[in-house]
């Protein structure tokens, strides 16, 4: 009979584990070894071994892995034969391994925010234990990545914040259990929103949040006398700078003049006013 075998145990992915069986008993005794309901044949499985020893009135047999799989988290039996029948022993094998990578959705994107959710799947026969967001601007390397790290494994979602308009970033995430990391996920790619404006005329490139569309150019007279009130053109963008001539502004005047640019989520800011003396002699 079966004196010795271990009820459960537990191997990690990639490492080499032995199963040992004892059986006692009129000799001689055979010990056979069965994954599930299959005979283990190390000649046709090079990745399994099996070795047998007598030791005193005992017999002990190994089942060794080389190495341990995902597919090896099943029931194992050892069974001992003699003349007189047959014992058997079971032994539950747990293989434990980093967790797949979580399956990662984009459920919103504005100007400067993406909320975010997952789902983990395979958790590697081990707790999860936390979860690391990496994102970056598409075209960059991810050696210039920024991260959000250590998110409780009880969360499923998140909000990314400070992020740029009408930008395209990258993004993925992966998954922590005690034995290690686990491959990053699927790499997603969102493009912001257009925003507001963010200058003055002609505002930088990284401050433009969005595609310039054109300018409102507003001007009124500043002289003694004058309403104040401002008169509007509108033109459309045609580069990194612009030029526009006013016309039929009166001679020898003081003017004030502002303007705002705009794209497709509306105008900015205005610019600081600038004052500017109309020639005598001229009519601009």
């Amino acid at each position: 009979m079966i004196t010795s075998h271990p009820n459960t145990t537990i191997a990690i992915k990639g490492q080499t584990k032995e199963l040992n069986c004892t059986a006692r008993g009129e000799r001689p005794i055979i010990i056979r070894w069965e994954k599930g309901d299959t005979v283990i044949d190390p000649d046709r499985n090079m990745r399994y071994a099996i070795t047998t020893k007598d030791n005193g009135d005992e017999v002990i047999s190994t089942l060794k892995l080389k190495p341990a799989d995902r597919g090896d988290s099943v029931f194992f039996s050892c069974h001992a034969i003699n003349s007189y029948g047959e014992d058997r022993g079971l032994i539950q094998l747990t293989v434990q391994e980093p967790p797949d990578p979580p399956e990662l959705e984009i459920r919103e994107v504005k100007a400067r925010s993406m909320n975010l959710r997952w789902t983990q799947r395979f958790d590697g026969n081990s707790i999860i234990t936390g979860f690391d967001i990496e994102y970056k601007n598409k075209s960059d390397s991810w050696d210039f990545k920024q991260s959000t790290r250590n998110i409780s494994p009880t969360i499923n979602q998140a909000n990314i914040v400070d992020l740029h308009p009408a930008s395209v970033y990258s993004i993925r995430m992966y998954s922590f259990n005690k034995i290690g990391r686990s491959e990053p996920s699927k790499e997603l790619t969102i493009s912001t929103e257009e925003a507001g404006l963010w200058n003055e005329l002609a505002p930088k490139k990284e401050l433009q949040n969005g595609v310039i569309r054109g300018y409102q150019i507003g001007y009124r007279e500043n002289s003694p006398g004058s309403n104040g009130q401002y008169s509007i053109v509108e033109m459309k963008a045609t580069g990194d700078s612009e030029v526009y001539t006013l016309d039929n502004l009166k001679k020898f005047a003081q003017y004030g003049v502002v303007v705002q640019a705009f794209n497709r989520a509306g105008t900015g800011p205005s610019s600081s006013e600038i004052n500017a003396t109309t020639l005598e002699d001229g009519s601009r």
